[in-house]
């Protein structure tokens, strides 16, 4: 089994409190050592913070691991990035934590005794300590993109700095607000866009599991204003106990 992925190399990862990793799989609780880890992947040696991408691949299923391998060049510098910049978001997930749903932590208060995230409110500005030049790709996640005030700073912020004309710019979001004014001047310039609504199942399963979504026929009309930009909608859905029986309904509705 090989264990190189070309994000050790050039993708970044930045949480919602700041904190740098190599993907969205590495557990936030360790830390990444890149010049450690690259030096790891070239003797083949299994790495700590691969271990669930390590378990697709010996079940012969397809990982992370693959997939920026199979999009994703491996380089000296950073191409491809993906950040959040606060955990605001105007839902409470089920699987969700304070980490990426400042809604999360009285939950959370309430039953745990304490709050996964250290303060309620994360934020982060590690996107202007980035060198832009060689920069690609570009995935927003959240908190909530499209609420978040952190990433509406950053837009403007961009504006200034980036050169979204050379960039292949992925959106995830709930899909829950109106696209702010704001993003739209980086949505007419960005070289790609691709949009991936997260939804976990038709009305009722969709908004016990998203606590705070509503009906999707109030949503329709957030679709239709995607297609001005980009044709490249997705809709992504974490599956669980509460929607699996869901997702052919979800699916044939969609589709």
């Amino acid at each position: 089994m090989k264990t190189s992925c070309s994000a050790a190399w050039s993708n970044l990862h930045i949480t919602p409190g700041g904190l740098e990793t190599p993907c969205c799989f590495w557990p936030n609780t360790l830390e990444f050592d890149r010049a450690a880890v690259k030096q790891q992947m070239l003797r083949n040696e299994n790495v700590e913070g691969c271990a669930g991408c390590d378990t697709f691949s010996r079940n012969g299923q397809h990982s992370l691991r693959d997939t920026f391998n199979n999009k994703l060049a491996a380089t000296e510098t950073i191409t491809s990035l993906d950040l959040s910049v606060d955990n605001v978001c105007n839902f409470e997930c089920l699987m969700c934590s304070s980490e990426y749903s400042h809604r999360a932590a009285y939950r959370e208060e309430k039953f745990l005794g304490s709050s996964v995230a250290p303060t309620k409110y994360l934020r982060n500005q590690k996107y202007r300590e980035l060198d832009w030049q060689n920069i690609t790709s570009v995935k927003m996640f959240g908190g909530e993109p499209l609420v978040s005030p952190g990433f509406k700073q950053f837009v403007l912020w961009s504006y200034s700095t980036v050169d979204w004309h050379n960039i292949d710019l992925e959106i995830i979001t709930n899909n829950s607000v109106d696209i702010p004014p704001e993003y739209k001047r980086m949505l007419n310039s960005c070289r790609s866009l691709h949009v991936t609504i997260s939804r976990d199942g038709l009305d009722g399963v969709n908004q016990m599991v998203r606590q705070g979504a509503e009906p999707l026929i109030a949503e329709l009309d957030r679709f239709g204003q995607w297609y001005p930009y980009t044709d490249r909608i997705a809709v992504h859905s974490a599956v669980g106990i509460y929607n699996a029986l869901d997702q052919e309904s979800m699916h044939s509705w969609f589709g």
